[in-house]
């Protein structure tokens, strides 16, 4: 990409596990951060757990290329230990997540540049959602202002991970990603939340994200409903959930995950995502 620049203020945070899947996307996702029209400080690779040799020869090359630091840790502690280890050794100013599977459109990081230098803490985009071979499946767009993210957190995460953009300082102030499964990232924002911080979603698709339906099948059965509840908890305690909200939304979220793993699927792409290709 001609006319980049580069922003010593961001680098990108992204974990990677040993799954085949992100082996065969891995290196579009890498060079994606750095095709942006504004390129970050470094992107800070933190590896959980061991690696087939072919990934490992994989990153140690790629690793090469561009300004990466990895971060290799022995045991796979999964993705929260995973981003907390990372954001502790991160240095600048903002922190962009990017996950090693999806692709960052190329004026992702300017556009929340833009927002960041007018004093947002937390940004976040819409995500056009493609399958494992690049088909499309679905947008999804989040509430923009913070009066509307903050009554949509209430029911649902009103931030799409793989999109954000925060403030460093802050994210170690609340304490980095809170341990609860399927839920770290929504955690965090209702921290973010709770300490007033000034958040925006842009309207803007920032990323192409790849999902599928074993995304859907690993957040059912007895763990998905336990995370459920530790949510509602943990929004009660940020006080952006009623005792009488909590248990509604518990209720009704845990027997949307009771239903079979095809209904399960179906009922995510067909009722939770924000509309159909246009073009």
């Amino acid at each position: 990409m001609t006319n980049q620049r580069l922003d010593s203020r961001f680098c990108v945070l992204m974990p990677v596990h040993n799954r085949p899947d992100i082996f065969l996307l891995f290196d579009k996702a890498v060079e994606s951060v750095f095709s942006n029209s504004v390129i970050p400080k470094e992107l800070v690779l933190v590896v959980d757990g061991p690696l087939a040799l072919p990934f490992k020869e994989k990153v140690l090359e790629i690793a090469t290329r561009y300004p990466i630091r990895v971060i290799w840790l022995p045991r796979n502690e999964g993705i929260t230990n995973a981003l907390n280890v990372g954001l502790s050794t991160i240095d600048s100013q903002w922190t962009m997540r990017a996950d090693a599977d999806d692709i960052n459109l190329p004026n992702r990081f300017e556009l929340q540049i833009n927002a960041l230098e007018r004093g947002y803490e937390l940004v976040g985009g819409a995500i056009e959602e493609v399958d494992s071979f690049g088909k499309f499946l679905a947008f999804k767009f989040s509430p923009g202002d913070e009066a509307s993210i903050r009554k949509y957190a209430r029911y649902r995460n009103p931030f799409n991970h793989m999109t954000v953009a925060f403030s460093t300082e802050m994210a170690r102030k609340v304490g980095g990603y809170p341990n609860l499964a399927f839920k770290e990232d929504y955690a965090l924002w209702a921290l973010f939340l709770q300490q007033g911080a000034k958040v925006i979603n842009l309207r803007d698709i920032l990323v192409r994200a790849t999902t599928g339906k074993s995304m859907f099948f690993r957040r059912g059965g007895r763990k998905g409903i336990s995370a459920e509840i530790d949510l509602q908890r943990h929004l009660l305690a940020c006080q952006l959930q009623s005792h009488v909200g909590a248990v509604g939304v518990a209720a009704l979220r845990i027997l949307i995950l009771m239903l079979p793993a095809p209904f399960l699927t179906h009922f995510y792409m067909n009722f939770l995502r924000g509309g159909k290709k246009t073009n």
